[in-house]
């Protein structure tokens, strides 16, 4: 038994080295969702993307049973080789603050996340497992950003500003995520909105974003040609011509930390 305790030493000990070093940067796909209300398991079916940038989270998903968008959007520290999320923006909630303490086990192919959802009742514990996509490969766009301009030029030449949308677009490792929340005065609540997919650098200044999956129908596995304005490394222009020659012109600023 005296001759196995360097061994187990060791083994908890690397186990702790590789906490400390948790890096989280990247794209990951969930394979499963199970909670746990203490007596009995759920398993919950859900196409859900998540990205980490190297400050910043973001992951959305169908909200479950409608066809609206269940997203949020924050920062995140890796604390004693655990990751604390600080949501400052959700579905839910809107601009409201949340902070989840995740327990993470990476592996080669992905990781595992484990943390514990308020209740008044009682306790629910959330384990879902996620599968790394994308590529190595990095770009300008990279990092999460926010729209601050928003305009509807018709082919006519007439425009719309749009100053009531709050959205978020966040590109690493060959994907991204936008996710949106629009005021509805009919219901006083927000239709949220998102798409998630890869996309790939056409040029300097253009993109193309397949949508993998999305709250418009026609977006799903169709290919969106985005042409790209940089304004220096904080700031960027997107033009979207549609079929009919109208365009969507947004403007976007890096997410500082």
């Amino acid at each position: 038994m005296k001759r196995l305790i360097p061994v187990l030493l060791v083994v908890v000990l690397t186990h702790c080295g590789e906490k400390k070093d948790l890096h989280m940067a990247g794209a990951y796909s969930m394979k499963s969702q199970v909670q746990n209300d203490g007596s009995r398991d759920t398993v919950i079916t859900r196409n859900q993307l998540k990205i980490y940038t190297d400050d910043h989270v973001i992951y959305a998903a169908m909200r479950l049973p409608d066809s609206l968008a269940s997203y949020g959007i924050g920062t995140y520290d890796i604390v004693d080789g655990n990751v604390v999320e600080h949501f400052f923006y959700s579905s839910a909630n809107g601009p409201r603050k949340d902070t989840i303490l995740l327990d993470i086990e990476k592996s080669d192919s992905g990781y595992k996340q484990v943390y514990t959802l308020p209740s008044q009742n009682r306790k629910y514990t959330q384990t879902e497992e996620y599968q790394m996509v994308g590529n190595a490969d990095s770009s300008a766009l990279d990092g999460a950003w926010k729209q601050v301009q928003n305009i509807f030029v018709r082919s006519t030449g007439d425009s719309t500003l749009n100053p009531v949308i709050t959205q978020f677009k966040v590109y690493q490792k060959g994907n991204f995520i936008w996710a949106a929340s629009i005021p509805d005065t009919a219901t006083k609540r927000s239709r949220t909105f998102f798409g998630f997919g890869s996309f790939e650098m056409d040029g300097a200044n253009k993109s193309k974003e397949l949508n993998r999956l999305s709250t418009y129908p026609p977006l799903i596995d169709s290919t969106v040609n985005i042409d790209l304005e940089f304004m220096g490394k904080d700031s960027y222009k997107q033009t979207i011509v549609y079929p009919s020659n109208n365009k969507s012109v947004e403007v976007y600023e890096r997410l500082k930390n």
